[in-house]
């Protein structure tokens, strides 16, 4: 009876070993199925990533040889000085402001 019973017990253990064994390759191929997927997405994401740097940088080699012509950067000057005096403006109305706040009596000189 004990023979019938270790032999019961070993053949359950046989096919459990072989599950097991089978469930460990089922995770092994999915593993390596996912890293699979991941390094192909990231060789595309990177080509596409690299291509979108290099005709970024065409287009900057072509911006800044429109922008430094002759109409074009006289155009630039000419917006650059109205910007900087806006900004003037608006940092001198700040500062009397800030003056006024906070009942300094030195008068802020901004050019």
């Amino acid at each position: 009876m004990s023979s019938i019973i270790d032999n019961i017990t070993l053949t359950i253990g046989i096919l459990g070993l072989f599950y097991f064994g089978n469930i460990i390759d089922c995770v092994h191929d999915c593993v390596l199925q996912y890293f699979i997927t991941f390094r192909y997405c990231w060789t595309v994401v990177l080509y596409y990533f690299s291509s979108m740097i290099n005709n970024y940088i065409d287009f900057l080699k072509i911006l800044v040889i429109k922008i430094l012509e002759w109409p074009t950067c006289l155009i630039c000057f000419i917006g650059l000085l109205f910007s900087l005096y806006f900004a003037n403006v608006i940092f001198k109305e700040f500062i009397q402001f800030l003056a006024q706040e906070f009942k300094i009596n030195k008068k802020f000189r901004v050019l």
